[in-house]
């Protein structure tokens, strides 16, 4: 019972730390965006939506990590219309 407590109050605590949040847009316009979060947040999700408010889907062009002591990254995407 102690050890479940233990990885609830883990999984608490983890999920309000910066990078296992939710993602959050730090930059974007109708052509690209950059996002901010974790390696297990939904950054693919939020920039899809974000270009899709332009009629676009979004491409990812790659992430870096924000710093060497956190879990936070950096995604960059580009916005693209729909070729189809």
């Amino acid at each position: 019972m102690r050890a479940v407590s233990f990885l609830l109050a883990l999984f608490l605590l983890g999920a309000c730390a910066p990078g296992l949040g939710q993602p959050r847009v730090l930059a974007g316009g109708d052509t690209t965006v950059s996002i901010e979060g974790g390696q297990w947040s939904n950054a693919d999700g939020l920039a899809n939506r974000y270009c899709g408010r332009f009629g676009k889907r979004a491409v990812p062009k790659g992430h870096r990590r924000s710093s060497g002591t956190t879990l936070t990254n950096v995604f960059i995407y580009d916005c693209k219309q729909d070729s189809r």
